[in-house]
C-alpha cells in the first residue's frame, strides 16, 4: 500500500495532452491544359498534282497568198511537239516546234522533141521542195467545269524559217542549177480550244486531247530573189499526248 503522500502527488500530475491531428497534405498543382491540335484532313483517293503536259500535235494554216499555193499544196501544215507545265491550276505557259516539208511539181508551156507546142500537165518544168520550221511560245487560260473536261484561249509568239528550192530534182543538193532560197520571219497568234482528260489505271498519268483553231499573223517571209511570202492566216491545230 502506497503512502497516502504518493498517491496524492501522481493525482495531481497534468494528465498529457492529446496527439494533434495531421495537417492535409496540399493539393496537387494542376497539370497545364494541352494545347489544341489542327486538325488534318487527308484524302487518301485524291489523285496526285500532274502538272506536266507533252504531245504530239498537227497544225495548219490556212493561207490566202496565191504565190504560197504556187510553191506547195499543202499550205503551212506541220507536226510537231507540244510540252507545257502548270504554274497555277488554270495557267499553263507553253512551247512548241514543228516541221512540215512539201513538194509539188511544176508544169507549163513547151515544145516536145517532135517540135510541137504543149501546154499543162504535158510539159513538166521542174519541182519545187518547201521546208517549214515553225516554233512557239505562249501561254494557256483554262476554265475546267470538270476534271475531265475544259476550255482554254491561248496567246503565243511564233516564228518560221522557210527553206525552198526548185530543180527538176530538188532532193539532190549536187544538183547543178538548183535555186535554193531561205529566210525567217516572225509573227503572233490566239486561239481558243477545248481539251479533254481521261485518267489512267496509274493515277500518276493521263490521256490528253487538244482541239483548237485561231488566227496566226506573221510578217512577210522574204525569200531573196525569189521574192517574199505571206503565211498569215487562219489556223488549225489538235492534239493527243499526256498528262503527268
Amino acid at each position: 500500500m502506497l503512502p497516502l503522500f504518493f498517491r496524492i502527488a501522481l493525482a495531481d500530475e497534468p494528465a498529457p495532452a492529446p496527439e494533434a491531428a495531421p495537417q492535409p497534405a496540399a493539393p496537387a498543382p494542376a497539370a497545364p491544359a494541352a494545347a489544341p491540335h489542327e486538325v488534318l484532313n487527308v484524302d487518301l483517293d485524291a489523285p496526285p498534282v500532274q502538272r506536266w503536259e507533252v504531245t504530239a500535235e498537227l497544225s495548219g494554216i490556212v493561207i490566202q497568198d496565191p504565190s504560197w499555193g504556187n510553191l506547195t499544196n499543202s499550205g503551212e501544215v506541220a507536226w510537231g511537239i507540244d510540252a507545257g507545265y502548270h504554274v497555277l491550276p488554270w495557267l499553263t505557259p507553253y512551247v512548241e516546234l514543228g516541221y512540215n516539208s512539201a513538194a509539188m511539181t511544176q508544169y507549163g508551156d513547151g515544145v516536145d522533141e517532135t517540135g510541137a507546142y504543149t501546154t499543162g500537165e504535158s510539159e513538166r518544168q521542174f519541182r519545187t521542195l518547201f521546208g517549214q520550221t515553225h516554233a512557239r511560245i505562249g501561254a494557256r487560260a483554262t476554265w475546267s467545269p470538270s476534271p475531265y473536261f475544259g476550255m482554254y484561249g491561248a496567246l503565243h509568239l511564233q516564228g518560221l524559217y522557210g527553206d525552198l528550192r526548185m530543180d527538176d530534182d530538188p532532193d539532190d543538193d549536187a544538183n547543178p542549177g538548183q535555186l535554193q532560197a531561205s529566210g525567217v520571219t516572225g509573227g503572233a497568234g490566239a486561239s481558243v480550244g477545248i481539251q479533254a482528260i481521261a485518267p489512267t489505271r496509274s493515277r500518276q498519268v493521263s490521256v490528253l486531247f487538244r482541239m483548237e483553231a485561231g488566227y496566226a499573223w506573221f510578217a512577210p517571209l522574204e525569200l531573196g530573189d525569189v521574192g517574199s511570202l505571206d503565211p498569215q492566216g487562219v489556223s488549225i491545230r489538235t492534239g493527243i499526248g499526256l498528262r503527268f
